[in-house]
C-alpha cells in the first residue's frame, strides 16, 4: 500500500459519489496497484483503473480480418505492449 500511496496525486469523488484516486505519469504497475487495493477494502466495493484510450482508423483492411488478427498485430507493431494495455474494442467496414 505503501507504493500505492506514494503514487496518489489527488483524491476526489465523481458525481455519483465513487471514490477517485489520481495517480502520478509516474505510477507503475496499475495492475497490481488495483489488485492491492481490492484485497484490502474486500468484496464490498469495486475497484478498477480507468486509462486513457485511442481511436485508431485502420484502412484497406481485408473484411474477414478479426479483432484478435488485428490486435496481434498492432502489439507487433508497437513492440508488444503489456498484457491488457491493448485492446480491440471493434471493427466497422467502411
Amino acid at each position: 500500500m505503501k507504493e500505492f500511496s506514494a503514487g496518489v496525486t489527488k483524491i476526489r469523488r465523481n458525481a455519483g459519489g465513487a471514490l477517485l484516486f489520481g495517480l502520478s505519469k509516474k505510477a507503475k504497475n496499475m495492475k497490481g496497484m488495483v489488485e492491492a487495493v481490492a484485497s484490502r477494502v474486500g468484496k464490498e466495493v469495486e475497484v478498477c483503473a480507468k486509462t486513457q484510450g485511442a481511436t485508431l482508423v485502420v484502412s484497406d483492411m481485408d473484411e474477414a480480418t478479426t479483432k484478435e488478427e488485428l490486435q496481434s498485430a498492432l502489439a507487433c507493431a508497437l513492440g508488444d505492449p503489456q498484457d491488457g494495455d491493448l485492446v480491440v474494442r471493434s471493427i466497422r467496414p467502411a
